[in-house]
């Protein structure tokens, strides 16, 4: 499950991929108050959960807490 914050309009969450953002789209099989089941993500793959207001596909970021 993912922060219910991490899912964006239209089923889609941000990935780190390479240090950079870009979209991914997922389907929300549950959506709670505060967390989102979906489906259509690979293991291994690195969702962005930070709350950042500017993030957009191709932003530069370091991964934290060792990526997971």
């Amino acid at each position: 499950a993912l922060p219910r914050h991490a899912v964006h309009e239209e089923g889609r969450v941000y990935l780190v991929q390479d240090s950079a953002l870009t979209w991914a789209d997922v389907e929300v099989v549950h959506a709670g108050r505060e967390r989102a089941v979906v489906r259509g993500l690979q293991e291994g793959q690195q969702v962005l959960t930070e709350r950042l207001s500017a993030a957009h596909p191709g932003m530069r970021v370091a991964p934290r807490n060792g990526g997971r």
